[in-house]
């Protein structure tokens, strides 16, 4: 038995068979679904998902066997989790798994190297019309020094539970940056998004807690971005997790808005500062009078609960001239300005 990970198990079984093997895996499944234990006044099971692969049909050397196994893993967790899974060479899935694993050595790898870095994208205070703040963005730096898009790399750490290595790594460096402003005199706001995993992830707000407890930095310069989606997925978790973190100084900004079910329902029960209003409806704004109505709706109805409100995807002057004359704060866009290494100067 050996630990591959955080939560991966490599378990190598002699002179056995696949009936031999499955029967195995149901007996560890049976045995893990037993276990109870409480945190924080709730109950909690453990489950698993088990991959398995056979020698040599399944692979002569030892990174065929391993990935034809980890393969097999990801359909056991593709069919419902809490199951096992013998490899197949005619799963239908197999390419996108293939390419689901290659993309976890590569993000493990970054991760292990430190190939991680933040781009920042400015945020205009369209009253003042000076930059009050800029979006925090995460890039992976490939082998051959090229940029990776989070697009390309997120799906995959969402899969495979890498992404809270990831949200932890993002606030690493977020932290690094705020240094880096306060000894410059950078008056910015730095907005830093979280993943919908972060919500059940304790790690994260003890680093946090951390961080603001040993160094200088105004914990107000610091706003945590949610999606409106992930945010109602795990509403109980992420109500809880914005109080506890709000309780330091730190702000919250929920992402997305609009394109999710009951936004204004949750925009009274969630603790947020800012509303990022989605750019589906900021596009086309200028062309399109359903898009308006709905966003004069939602700056008026913020402004009434107290939040503040960003526009993103703002690409042009005439969309700009409009959420100005909606009462909306702030705006954010190629415009503006596209998201670069160099950080902002706040004014």
């Amino acid at each position: 038995l050996a630990r591959l990970g955080g939560d991966e198990f490599a378990l190598l079984i002699p002179n056995t068979n696949v009936e031999g093997a499955s029967q195995l895996a149901q007996k560890i499944l049976d045995k893990l679904r037993m276990i109870e234990f409480q945190s924080s006044g709730n109950v909690h099971n453990i489950s698993a998902s088990i991959g398995i692969s056979i020698f040599p049909e399944h692979g002569s050397s030892v990174q065929d066997f391993m990935a034809h196994a980890d393969l097999a893993m990801y359909q056991a967790k593709e069919a419902g989790r809490g199951r096992w899974h013998i490899f197949a060479p005619q799963d239908q899935a197999r390419e996108l798994l293939k390419t689901r694993v290659l993309w976890k050595e590569k993000i493990e790898t970054a991760l292990q190297e430190e190939r991680f870095v933040l781009h920042y994208q400015p945020i205009l205070d369209v009253g003042s019309h000076k930059i009050s703040h800029a979006e925090a963005l995460v890039r992976m730096i490939g082998c051959d020094g090229k940029l990776i898009m989070p697009g390309d790399f997120i799906p995959t750490a969402e899969h495979t539970g890498l992404i809270n290595q990831i949200d932890l790594t993002v606030l690493k460096l977020a932290f690094k940056t705020l240094r880096t402003m306060r000894k410059a005199n950078n008056s910015l706001k730095l907005s830093v998004n979280l993943s919908g995993r972060a919500f059940d992830n304790p790690e994260l707000i003890c680093f946090l807690k951390k961080e603001l407890n040993e160094s200088d930095i105004d914990a107000e310069k610091l706003i945590f971005e949610v999606t409106e989606t992930t945010a109602v997925a795990n509403f109980s978790a992420a109500k809880e997790m914005m109080a506890e973190i709000k309780k330091t100084g730190a702000k919250f900004a929920l992402d997305d808005f609009g394109v999710g079910y009951a936004s204004f329902y949750y925009l009274r029960q969630l603790p947020v500062d800012y509303i990022k209003i989605d750019g589906s409806f900021i596009r086309q704004l200028a062309k399109h009078k359903e898009d308006q109505v709905l966003v004069q709706a939602i700056a008026e109805i913020s402004r009434i609960s107290g939040k503040q409100t960003i526009a993103e995807f703002v690409e042009d002057q005439p969309i700009l001239d409009l959420i100005k004359t909606y009462g909306i704060d702030y705006a954010q866009g190629y415009h503006i300005a596209k998201p670069s290494a160099e950080l902002p100067i706040g004014s």
